[in-house]
This record gives structure tokens, C-alpha cells and sequence, in this order.
């Protein structure tokens, strides 16, 4: 396993279904544990004057508990004016630290991937702005299971990847779809599967 391949399985926590549900129920202060985890595997892979700074990760983590207790006091003592101006200023101030976060993660992450525009583990801007952890996260999973499939699922002729999925199991032979040379067929799963 290349040192790449081995980032990717290193960031790789979870679904990105958990970790959205995980973190709309905790008011988004799971996102800020997810992040502060994801910068430390970072951080250990990169020269100590390129990691992501601990004052930004503790940013987004006490901003995001500021930001729960705030709409608890909210919710439980109806607070308004400045109360609510502050606690406005405050989730601004998160917000604006987990888009920094997204940013300093995915110009890491293309540094140590060598990563070029148009590749498959690019991580696209947009997303990365509108949806730091949960694109982060889903990205890593793909760029994983990518790796995976690549490793097992090529032509041998030419290289094309393939989906076994789209042949039918019940084919006498699977012909590549660019250079029409045989491919692998997975072994036949036994009937417990």
C-alpha cells in the first residue's frame, strides 16, 4: 500500500450519513470533533511548519460549543437584543472558521496527494465551501473505495476500470467495453452470501 493510499484509509471515519446525522443532532459541535481528528492524521503526514494550526481547529470546536449553549439559553430563557446579536456574531464566526478548516484541508490533502486539477482525488472548491465536513468526509470515502476498486476491477489489456455490477453474473465471458479483451470475473460468491 502506497503512502496515499494509506492517508485515505488514515482520514476515513465513517459514513457520511452518520456523520451528517451526527452532526445535525449535536447543533454541529460533532463536525468540530470530526475536524479536530481529521487534523491530527493530517498534521502527522505533513513537515511541521505545513500542518493546519491548532488555533483554528480549537476555534471551530469553542465556537461550536459557544453555539450550542447559546441556542439552549435561547430556547430555554427567550433571550433578545444583543444576547441574540452576540450568539448571530458567534455562529458567523463558526461558519466562517469550518469554511477556513475545509480550505487548509483540501490544499493538505492535494499537497499529499500530488493532485491536480481534473483528477480523481481533486476536491471541488464548490463543495468544499458549501459543504466542508460532510464533502470532506464523503470525498475521502470515495476516494477510498476508488482504490480499492481500482486495485481489483481493471481490464488487463488496457486498464479501463469496470463495475462488475453492470455484467451479468450468468455470462459465459465479460469483454472490456474500449479494447473488447476478456476481463476477470469475480469469483462466484457461495450461496450464503
Amino acid at each position: 500500500m502506497d503512502q496515499s493510499q494509506a492517508l485515505l484509509r488514515a482520514l476515513r471515519s465513517q459514513s457520511t450519513r452518520r456523520l451528517l446525522g451526527l452532526g445535525v443532532i449535536t447543533l454541529g459541535v460533532y463536525f468540530g470533533h470530526f475536524i479536530r481528528g481529521r487534523t491530527a492524521i493530517l498534521n502527522r503526514h505533513l513537515p511541521l511548519d505545513r500542518g493546519i494550526p491548532g488555533i483554528l481547529v480549537w476555534t471551530v470546536l469553542l465556537l461550536g460549543y459557544l453555539n450550542l449553549l447559546s441556542f439552549l439559553a435561547d430556547f430555554i430563557f427567550a433571550f433578545s437584543g444583543p444576547i441574540q446579536v452576540a450568539s448571530g456574531l458567534a455562529d458567523l464566526a463558526w461558519g466562517a472558521s469550518v469554511i477556513g478548516w475545509g480550505f487548509a484541508a483540501r490544499s493538505r490533502v492535494h499537497c499529499l496527494l500530488s493532485a491536480q486539477h481534473g483528477d480523481d482525488c481533486w476536491f471541488n472548491p464548490l463543495a468544499t465551501f458549501f459543504l466542508t465536513p460532510i464533502y470532506f468526509n464523503y470525498k475521502v470515502n470515495v476516494l477510498v473505495d476508488l482504490s480499492t476498486d481500482a486495485a481489483t476491477n481493471v481490464c488487463p489489456e488496457c486498464g479501463l476500470r469496470y463495475d462488475p455490477s453492470n455484467y451479468r453474473s450468468d455470462a459465459v465471458r465479460w469483454l472490456c467495453t474500449r479494447c473488447s479483451a476478456e476481463i476477470p470475473k469475480p469469483e462466484a460468491a457461495g450461496p450464503d452470501s
